[in-house]
């Protein structure tokens, strides 16, 4: 059976909260979608709401319910997969790819898989682990994130993820992490690394927690808190002193949504505002110019109306009424913007509204378009067949991602 019949008529695509309507049929968005580097997996049925059993403060304070989950196929990331491969897991609810890869499953356990140098697969050793492996104790998560971005040279060509972490928004808003804790990242006051989940202290109830390559933010109550490598400035506490237990970030009020990248942090505000902090090099930070670092946020240049947010390792984009707007790194043309060099400020890239859903990877991007009939646009890199169109052709222009017979 192919695919696009598993999923109704309708594909999930690379990229975060994607789905790709192959056929102009109306389909609901699952929300078990991911992108890494440069591999990505969907759940491939659409999950439906129902009592998760597990509280009624799930971080949200909107009640703690999860999803029905639903089989998982993944490809990309160079490995031959021309065509998504099932794996072996029918309950997905929602994923994350990095290092490690991550699922959340229905009733709130979570399963990993990766290289695991540092534990961060989770289930207490340090042996590689191609198969999903449950990390142990873990029964009421209701998100989970990986660390991406940090990469290395590999021997077979391209690049691997190095040591990771990952963290899990638990019931009640508690955070656990666990894996590479050279600089913090695991949030629990030392360097030690972690092969087992080890509790975030002072950030309850969070409501949401992102990863960057070596360090970690996560929303409470509208403020973020951060914590891990902030050699750039990327805990956004006017310092760079790394920080192995969270820190308020500055001058940040109202946050609904946050994205980091490889060392940059971004917050989208209530007022439809973004403000950012850490690394600059690249115009990550949208004040126009390529600069110095910094290390207390800073408004985005010329953005506002802002309802979604994503960010790459050095690029960054939100989604507005009038479609996306990105900034920062175009090395890869992953900001969809005419132009050559860095985007120093939000730039809106073409045929793109209305917009649903957005999702970066490390320098590709992929929305999906609103109203009845959905369909998903990938640009940017596509060394390893990441823009999900089966060949491994860049493109600058935004793509329509469809399903590979």
């Amino acid at each position: 059976m192919s695919l696009s019949r598993v999923l109704g008529s309708f594909f999930v695509v690379s990229a975060s909260l994607l789905v790709l309507a192959c056929d102009p049929v109306p389909a609901p968005i699952s929300s078990g979608l991911a992108v890494g580097v440069a591999r990505s997996c969907v759940i491939a049925a659409p999950p439906q709401v129902v009592d998760a059993g597990v509280g009624s403060d799930a971080g949200s304070g909107s009640g703690a319910t999860l999803t029905t989950g639903g089989p998982l196929y993944c490809w990309g990331d160079g490995d031959l997969r021309a065509v998504p491969t099932q794996l072996s897991i029918s309950d997905a609810v929602q994923v994350s790819l990095g290092e490690p890869n991550c699922v959340l499953r229905l009733r709130g356990s979570v399963s990993c898989w990766g290289e695991n140098s540092a534990g961060e697969v989770g289930d207490g050793t340090t042996e590689a682990r191609p198969d999903a492996r449950a990390v142990p104790g873990l029964v009421d998560a209701v998100q989970v994130a990986t660390s991406r971005f940090r990469s290395t040279g590999s021997a077979f060509g391209g690049t691997r993820a190095g040591p990771g972490f990952a963290c899990a928004v638990r019931a009640r808003g508690v955070v656990s992490c666990w894996g590479a804790n050279d600089a913090g990242q695991l949030g629990d006051g030392s360097t030690t690394e972690r092969h087992l989940p080890t509790i975030v202290t002072g950030i309850e109830p969070a409501l949401a927690v992102a990863l960057g390559a070596r360090h970690a933010c996560a929303l409470v109550a509208g403020e973020v808190f951060c914590w891990g490598a902030n050699d750039r400035g990327q805990l956004g506490n006017s310092n760079l002193a790394d920080s192995p237990r969270p820190v308020r970030v500055q001058g940040v009020e109202q946050a609904t949504a946050i994205a980091l990248g490889e060392a940059h942090s971004c917050a989208l505000l209530a007022t439809g505002e973004v403000m950012c902090w850490g690394r600059n090099d690249l115009a990550q930070l949208g004040q126009g110019s390529v600069g110095a670092d910094g290390s207390v946020p800073r408004l985005v240049l010329g953005l506002s109306g802002a309802t979604r947010i994503a960010a790459g390792a050095n690029h960054s984009c939100v989604a507005t009424a009038e479609g996306v707007l990105c900034w920062g790194a175009d090395d890869q043309d992953q900001t969809g913007v005419p132009g050559n060099g860095p985007q120093v400020q939000p730039g809106i890239s073409r045929q793109l509204a209305p917009v649903s859903e957005l999702s970066a990877g490390a320098a590709h991007t992929c929305v999906v378009t609103a109203g009845e009939f959905r369909q998903v646009f990938c640009w940017g890199a596509n060394d390893l067949g990441q823009l999900g169109g089966g060949d491994t052709q860049p493109s600058s222009f935004p793509r329509s991602v469809y399903s590979v017979p």
